[in-house]
């Protein structure tokens, strides 16, 4: 390659503009890509079919379908925090993840007595999270148990590095009385997850 003459020399005592600076790297892209840009390409030269899918983005969907309810194997309520869907992904480099969680939840025991103990409403708090690696990216609004069903949803990103990914939809109860007079369904749930390449 030939020399380029520097578009913008910076002179002691110069406030600069990053802007500037950029001049002499948009000059040496320009080379590099032979110069194409919207101005010298016809419209509509690159359609989706001639681009590989996945090149830019990676897209992946999972849901959950059935129920599930958060209990253990005696019947109690899980108070402690629990995984309602979980998936994991390989990723071959690093990137930026967006991920997406919705669902709908239900509280069938809300409108009558469980075991003989009348509920009461309003004292129990529903919370749901995603969570990526182990870190929280997105909180759904807490619920509280006036709902019997409700629609959620939650949208976070976070950065990640090559190698396995896993996420989460996590719930866990706040209460201030017996938890064993309520518990949760999750009726459907989904994780979609857009990864792009850095």
């Amino acid at each position: 390659m030939s020399f380029r003459y520097r578009e913008r020399t910076v002179v002691d005592g110069e406030a600069i503009d990053p802007y500037d600076l950029n001049e002499n790297v948009n000059a040496l892209v320009g080379e590099l890509n032979g110069k194409l840009d919207r101005d010298n390409l016809p419209e509509r030269a690159i359609s989706e079919n001639m681009i590989k899918n996945q090149v830019f983005n990676i897209i992946n969907q999972e849901t959950k379908t059935g129920n599930t309810d958060m209990i253990d194997s005696d019947g109690n309520t899980i108070a402690t925090n629990f995984d309602v869907h979980e998936v994991t992904y390989d990723f071959e480099e690093d990137g930026v993840l967006t991920v997406h969680i919705g669902g709908m939840t239900s509280r069938p025991n809300n409108s009558f007595a469980v075991s003989g103990v009348a509920m009461s409403q309003g004292d129990t708090l529903l919370n749901i999270t995603c969570v990526v690696n182990g870190q929280v990216i997105a909180n759904v609004r807490k619920i509280s148990d006036n709902f019997q069903d409700y629609g959620f949803y939650a949208v976070g990103t976070a950065v990640v590095v090559a190698g396995s990914t896993t996420i989460k939809i996590r719930a866990r109860l706040t209460t201030d009385s017996a938890l064993a007079t309520d518990f949760v369904r999750f009726k459907q749930v989904s994780i979609t997850s857009v990864f792009k390449r850095r």
